[in-house]
Formats: structure tokens, sequence, C-alpha cells
């Protein structure tokens, strides 16, 4: 180790503290490694999050829904095999298939109870 010039080692101390998650702080170094310390990048810590940030809703994920499309006035639902009926956010594309079987994929938004139609297809139960 007495071999080790200064600035090797505070190079070989800011690359350690770097690797580790550790942003480094130090003085500038002089000679060869000046260029190289410069040229290192540094870790930032998280920042933390506004209130809207935090309350965000996770995106929801494509699911698949089989049921029976079923008319309730003016607007189509999917009806499941266990009796619950999910609102439909654009019931015209399911017009075609009332009283039918059929595979909805969509995103269930489940504080409304709707699904956010991408696909709509009949199947067999």
């Amino acid at each position: 180790m007495k071999s080790l010039k200064h600035p090797y080692v505070l190079a070989l101390a800011a690359c350690m503290l770097t690797l580790l998650g550790t942003p480094a702080v130090a003085s500038p170094l002089t000679g060869p490694l000046a260029g190289v310390a410069s040229a290192m990048p540094l870790i930032q810590a998280p920042q933390p999050q506004t209130p809207d940030q935090q309350q965000a809703e996770p995106v929801a994920q494509a699911q698949t829904f089989t049921g029976t499309i079923v008319q309730q006035g003016d607007s189509y639902a999917l009806q499941d095999s266990s009796g619950t009926t999910y609102k439909l956010d654009d019931s015209s594309r399911a017009k075609n298939f009332v009283g039918k079987s059929v595979t909805v994929i969509g995103k269930l938004d489940s504080s409304t109870n709707t699904i956010a139609v991408d696909s709509i297809r009949g199947s067999s139960m």
C-alpha cells in the first residue's frame, strides 16, 4: 500500500463509494486520474414524492373477463357466471353481443366496477 500515491487512493475510495451507492464527495484530484473522477457518474438519492405522486393509483393491467352481455337501460354490461355485473366504458361495442357469451379484455376500475374495454369477442362458455 505504501507504493500507492495519494490521488490513486482517493480515486479508489471514490469508486468504492459509488459502487456501494454512496455519492462520492472528495476534493478535486490532480494528476493522471483527474479526468477519470469527473467522468464517473454519481448516484443520487431518490427524491421525496409529492402528495399527488404518493396517492396515484397503480396502473391497472388488462384482464380477461367472461360472461354474457346484458342490456341495462340504454347501455350494455357484462354479467359473469357468479352474477356480478360490470359496466362497460364503451357499451356500444357490446350491442351486437346481447344475450351471447363473450370474452372481454380490458382494465377494471374497481371503484366504479367499470371495464375499460380493449376488445370484445364471442366465446363458447
